[in-house]
């Protein structure tokens, strides 16, 4: 009835899902050239296209809201696998997107169609020098993946995602924002080179990178001053629920430690949909 009434707009639709089909099609096959060894990758990358049983497992992150969305994931094993790729996509005209642990919460993120997902896992490196007081780790090390080996070289610290957006966290009273803590960063820039960026060396990159450095490149491994355990490890964390219309009396209670917090308290407060308490 529909096609019968309306025949020229069903044929315009089907003809704009043909090419939309055939724009994936096209763009999956240009994605396939990554595995020419004219491209040079190493054994140990992977490459999932968008058809393959695995693929939602390799590019789940923590949430669906405003998701980018991919035609390939790819898994580098080396940093000048990052590198070749970072090259492929520009030419061929490809958008990316590096991530790491999987939790950028940005809602530009969702901008992303039909792109090229950049999978750093296999960048898990952690080095801890005890007696420099510093420690290096690739580029989608969590902070889960530390708190061990830091505690076992009796140090703590927080990590990369969170340093790129500043970093607020527990230790923010006694050590400063996370983003204080980093010395230097190695990142494969938009063209495709390794650079190094600290306070010495490409100082005004390494400026822009401390809390707005999602897009000057992708890190692939970062180094941290690292300090002496607080208490010797020895903390206490608690966790409280609260109903949301309850938020003014906690927010006010914030209010009232605006300026007499310890440095060794932190209150971190978030909020989210809850069923148990009505929302």
């Amino acid at each position: 009835m529909f096609t019968a009434i309306f025949p020229r707009l069903a044929f315009i639709v089907a003809l704009l899902t043909s090419h939309v089909l055939a724009a994936a099609i096209d763009a999956a096959a240009t994605v396939e050239q990554l595995r020419s060894p004219s491209w040079g990758l190493s054994r140990g990358t992977e490459i999932l296209l968008r058809t393959d049983p695995t693929f939602a497992n390799r590019t789940q992150r923590w949430t669906s809201h405003e998701a980018p969305t991919y035609l390939a994931a790819v898994k580098p094993a080396l940093v000048s696998d990052v590198q070749k790729i970072v090259r492929f996509a520009s030419a061929v005209r490809i958008p990316f997107l590096a991530t790491g642990g999987g939790h950028g919460f940005a809602t530009t993120l969702g901008r992303l169609h039909n792109g090229l997902k950049i999978d750093l896992s296999a960048f898990k490196q952690i080095s801890i020098d005890k007696a420099a007081g510093r420690m290096t780790v690739g580029g989608s090390v969590l902070i889960g993946d530390v708190i061990e080996p830091l505690y076992n070289a009796g140090k703590e610290i927080r990590l990369v995602g969170a340093t790129l957006g500043g970093g607020i966290g527990r230790y923010s009273g006694l050590h400063g924002m996370i983003v204080d803590a980093l010395e230097s960063v190695q990142l494969v820039t938009a063209n495709g080179e390794v650079v190094t960026a600290s306070a010495r060396e490409n100082s005004d990159l390494f400026w822009g990178i401390r809390g707005a450095g999602f897009n000057f490149g992708i890190v692939v491994s970062a180094t941290y001053k690292v300090f002496d355990l607080t208490n010797n490890g020895q903390v206490v964390n608690a966790d409280f629920l609260f109903t949301a219309n309850q938020s003014i009396a906690i927010f006010e209670y914030f209010k009232s430690f605006e300026t007499t917090l310890p440095a060794e308290l932190a209150l971190i407060l978030q909020t989210g949909y809850n069923p148990q308490y009505g929302g």
